[in-house]
């Protein structure tokens, strides 16, 4: 007979292993995530634990990244991995798609692309290197938007150029960029840092994050969320916490959980809110 405790252990492998092959067929942001999720067999579901069963994922060896707020299985620890030649097909085709293809053909190759969980600076192996993959984010990020950049390279030397793509040549990542100069072909290995021209970066989508800040001994205990960024008042002291993703009601309940260690800066729209519940809860005590 299964026990309680028992039981609930195979609910939770059932709700992580569905986690698991609901990205596996599609790449998708948090929201997204939870809400397929919760239309299906196992509901409820919400941001905490969509995100503990991606940790859980992760800590069984698959490789999940969060990439531009979307989360990709980027390698499995078994089964069959694309090789370089079909890398370099499918960067080849996604190449022709932007350049020739009609908008309808492009977007089927954008879809395809995104089944295969191939982001541009990935290859068969997942992310070729962890030193590089900070500018190969980077230099994607300006091909989308059409900035200019300026690369930093590893020699000291800075040079501005217009990015054109990425492209896969023997098992091996290139950045393709133009200047006045000419066409060049940047190994990645070779550069620190990219920056993009801020003229030409495009506006910020309107950010629906939750900012607060935490005091105290609190601060130094507090464990971000793996959809919160943190930083320090420079003249405050206090922890400064992004929450991106959390449903808001789960968040309002958890900050009051701190009481006056926690104060919510914005947006003020939950700030007023933080003041509604706390006035309705001071009323309770009137009479």
């Amino acid at each position: 007979m299964v026990c309680d405790f028992d039981r609930k252990i195979n609910i939770a492998s059932y709700k992580v292993l569905r986690t698991l092959l609901t990205l596996f067929k599609k790449s998708m942001t948090m929201n997204e995530l939870v809400s397929t999720l919760d239309n299906s067999d196992c509901a409820p579901y919400n941001n905490f634990v969509a995100s503990k069963y991606i940790h859980t994922c992760k800590s069984c060896g698959v490789d999940i990244q969060k990439i531009g707020g979307v989360y990709y299985v980027v390698n499995m620890p078994i089964g069959k991995k694309f090789t370089s030649k079909d890398s370099e097909l499918l960067y080849e085709l996604k190449a022709f798609a932007d350049r020739e293809a009609s908008a309808k053909s492009n977007k089927i190759m954008t879809v395809i692309m995104d089944k295969v969980h191939m982001p541009f600076y990935k290859i068969g192996t997942g992310i070729k290197s962890s030193k590089n993959a900070r500018v190969i984010k980077l230099f994607e990020k300006a091909c989308f938007s059409k900035s200019g950049i300026t690369v930093v390279f590893k020699d000291g030397a800075n040079h501005k150029y217009e990015p054109e793509c990425i492209h896969v040549k023997g098992n091996k990542i290139y950045f393709y960029v133009k200047s006045s100069d000419g066409d060049f072909e940047i190994n990645p290995d070779e550069v620190i840092d990219i920056k993009l021209d801020k003229k030409n970066a495009p506006k910020p989508k309107f950010d629906d994050s939750v900012i607060f800040e935490i005091y105290g001994d609190l601060a130094k205990r507090y464990q971000p969320r793996e959809y919160e960024d943190m930083t320090t008042h420079r003249t405050k002291k206090c922890l400064v916490v992004t929450n991106k993703y959390e449903d808001r009601t789960e968040l309002m309940h958890r900050l009051l959980r701190y009481g006056s260690l926690c104060k919510v800066v914005q947006p003020q729209s939950f700030v007023e809110d933080m003041k509604t519940m706390l006035r309705e809860t001071l009323s309770n005590y009137d009479n």
